[in-house]
C-alpha cells in the first residue's frame, strides 16, 4: 500500500523536562486501516508518566492479518526527569495473559569517569543476547570499548580509539579486533584526517595486513571563487587511483546550489558518468526548485530523471510541490486554514488527456483549544503528520476508487492535562 502520510508537512511537538500542572500531555495515539483495505494493520501506542517516580510506561498494540502483538517498555529518567538513563522491555504473552521480560537496556557512569551502556534482548524471559559499550575520554583521546553477550558473559568484539586536534576536530579514528586466542585486542583499519585551520582537507584509509596498506584518500580544496572540489581515491597498483569527482558550485546571486558528481574512467583518462543535483531558495532560504540529471554522452545534454517546483502562499506556507521522477508526473497541493493549520493535502496525476485530477487526499482536523507548542509528548509516539499552531486531533486518507473517494486510513491523537511534578 502505497502510504500518503510521507508527503504532507511534519511538524516537531517536543518532550520538555518536567510536567507542570495545566500542561497537556499527548496520551495516545491510533492508527487503523478503513474500508477493508489490504493489508488489515492497526495500532493503538499509549503513554503514562509518574512525574514523582520520573518514570514513563508506553503501550504498543498492534493488529494485522498476521495476528496481534502487545509491547511495553518502562522507561527510568534521571533525577531532574530530564535524561533516560534506562528501560526494561516487555512482550505480552496471550496465552498466559502475562507480560513476559524481552530485554532491558541501561546507562550507568563509573568512577573513573567512564560511561556504560548496556542493551539485552531475549525471549521468554531469558535475556541471552546483548551489547555493552564503554566508553571515555580523557584528554584528546577518547576509547569505545564494544562487547557482546555470550553465554552469560560479556566478551570484547572491537574497539574504537579516537584522537582530537586543538580545535576539537578528529585527526584518528582507529578501529581493534578483539583477538581470542591471544586475549588482546589487534589492529583492524584506521582513518588519517587532516584540515587546514578548521576546514577539512583530507583524509587517507588504511587496512592492517601485517602492516599498514592504503586503502582510500579523500583530498578536498576550495578554489578562489569558492568552489569547492573533492576527489576519492583507491589504492592500487602502488599507487592513488582516482574514482570520483564531487564539485559543489554556490551562486549567492541566485541562490542556487549545484552538486557535480562524476566517476574516473581509466580506459580513456577522462571523467564522465556524471550526476548533477541543482538546487534553488527563496529569499527567505526555502527550497523553490531542485532536480537531478544524468549527462547523457552521446546525445550530450542533460537528461532530468527528477525534478521539483515548490510554491508558498504570503505567510511561507507551503501550497504546491510539484514533481517529476522518471517521466511521470505528479503534484501535492496543501491548504491551511487562518491558524496555519495544514488543514488538507491533495496528490493530484495527471489523466490520459493530461488533465490533473485527485486521486488521494488528506483532511485533518485540529485541536482549536490546543497549542501544538504547549503538547508534552515525552515518549515520541506522536507520528506527526501535519504542520499548525494547534495540536492535531484526527487524519483521514482518502483513495479515489472509480468517480468516488473512499476512506483509507485513520489517525487520531488524544490529549489529557499533565500529572504535576510534585517538586
Amino acid at each position: 500500500m502505497r502510504r500518503f502520510w510521507t508527503i504532507v508537512i511534519f511538524v516537531a511537538i517536543w518532550a520538555v523536562s518536567l510536567s507542570a500542572a495545566g500542561e497537556i500531555c499527548l496520551k495516545k495515539t491510533s492508527y487503523k486501516t478503513e474500508g477493508g483495505a489490504v493489508p488489515r494493520y492497526e495500532y493503538e501506542s499509549s503513554q503514562i508518566y509518574d512525574a514523582k517516580a520520573r518514570v514513563l510506561e508506553k503501550i504498543y498494540d498492534e493488529i494485522n492479518d498476521d495476528g496481534r502483538r502487545r509491547t511495553k517498555s518502562i522507561v527510568k529518567f534521571d533525577e531532574r526527569g530530564e535524561r533516560e538513563i534506562g528501560s526494561v522491555e516487555y512482550d505480552w504473552d496471550f496465552g498466559a495473559e502475562k507480560w513476559c521480560k524481552a530485554g532491558f537496556s541501561k546507562i550507568e557512569r563509573t568512577k573513573d569517569g567512564a560511561f556504560v551502556f548496556i542493551d539485552t534482548r531475549g525471549q521468554n524471559g531469558k535475556l541471552n543476547q546483548g551489547q555493552k559499550t564503554v566508553e571515555k575520554r580523557t584528554g584528546a583521546t577518547e576509547i569505545s570499548q564494544n562487547f557482546t553477550l555470550k553465554n552469560g558473559k560479556w566478551t570484547p568484539t572491537y574497539l574504537i580509539k579516537r584522537l582530537y586536534d586543538e580545535n576539537h576536530k578528529t585527526t584518528l579514528v582507529a578501529t581493534f579486533e578483539w583477538n581470542t586466542k591471544a586475549k588482546k585486542w589487534t589492529p583492524y583499519e584506521k582513518s588519517i584526517y587532516r584540515y587546514k585551520g578548521d576546514v577539512y582537507a583530507s583524509s587517507e584509509g588504511y587496512k592492517w595486513q601485517g602492516k599498514w596498506v592504503p586503502q582510500t584518500k579523500n583530498s578536498a580544496f576550495t578554489a578562489a571563487d569558492g568552489m569547492r572540489t573533492e576527489i576519492n581515491f583507491t589504492w592500487g597498483e602502488d599507487a592513488w587511483q582516482p574514482q570520483e569527482r564531487t564539485v559543489q558550485k554556490i551562486e549567492p546571486k541566485f541562490r542556487r546550489f549545484t552538486d557535480l558528481r562524476c566517476r574516473w574512467d581509466a580506459a580513456k583518462s577522462e571523467w564522465n558518468g556524471c550526476y548533477k543535483n541543482v538546487r534553488e531558495e527563496t529569499e527567505q532560504g526555502r527550497l523553490k526548485y531542485s532536480a537531478s540529471s544524468f549527462w547523457q554522452g552521446e546525445s550530450q545534454r542533460w537528461e532530468v530523471v527528477f525534478e521539483n517546483e515548490l510554491s508558498y502562499d504570503a505567510r511561507g506556507n507551503l501550497i504546491k510541490n510539484r514533481e517529476m521522477s522518471d517521466g511521470e508526473r505528479r503534484e501535492y497541493v496543501y491548504a491551511y486554514d487562518e491558524a496555519g493549520n495544514n488543514v488538507s493535502s491533495a496528490l493530484r496525476e495527471p489523466d490520459e488527456s493530461g488533465k490533473w485530477r485527485e486521486t488521494q487526499k488528506t483532511v485533518n482536523v485540529f485541536e482549536p483549544d490546543i497549542l501544538a507548542r504547549d503538547v508534552i509528548d515525552r515518549g515520541f509516539i506522536g507520528d506527526y503528520v501535519a504542520a499548525g499552531k494547534n495540536a492535531i486531533k484526527s487524519s483521514m486518507q482518502y483513495f479515489l476508487d472509480g468517480d468516488e473517494f473512499k476512506l483509507n486510513e485513520t489517525l487520531e491523537w488524544f490529549y489529557e492535562e499533565c500529572e504535576p511534578s510534585h517538586e
